[in-house]
């Protein structure tokens, strides 16, 4: 499904952590889709040459995971524990995100975390 403005439970959650490590949002994940979150979503849905219209839709789910993916793994060959991100190689829930999302990602993604 969809997630916008005032959505909540852990999907949202799993954005925002992305959302956050990938530097487009400010605040603290909170599980809750305010304005923060939407903002951070028009952001990214910009940058990435994306509909900006503040909605997870299935093409924003999936270039902010392949985004998120990039990020961890660049930071997993180039960190230092003082220089690794709080998310930068947490993915965990990625696959419930996607398979939440109906992505057969969850199951075909090497990057998935089984």
């Amino acid at each position: 499904g969809l997630l916008a403005m005032k959505a909540k439970g852990q999907p949202v959650k799993q954005v925002q952590r992305m959302l956050k490590e990938l530097n487009y949002l400010n605040s603290e994940p909170t599980s809750l889709f305010d304005e923060d979150t939407y903002g951070g979503v028009v952001r990214f849905q910009q940058e990435n040459n994306l509909t900006p219209d503040g909605v997870i839709g299935p093409k924003t789910r999936s270039a902010l995971m392949d985004a998120f993916l990039l990020q961890a793994e660049e930071a997993a060959q180039g960190s230092t524990p003082e220089t690794t991100g709080t998310y930068a190689t947490d993915t965990s829930g990625l696959d419930d995100l996607a398979f939440a999302s109906g992505s057969p990602r969850a199951r075909t993604d090497p990057m998935s975390v089984p």
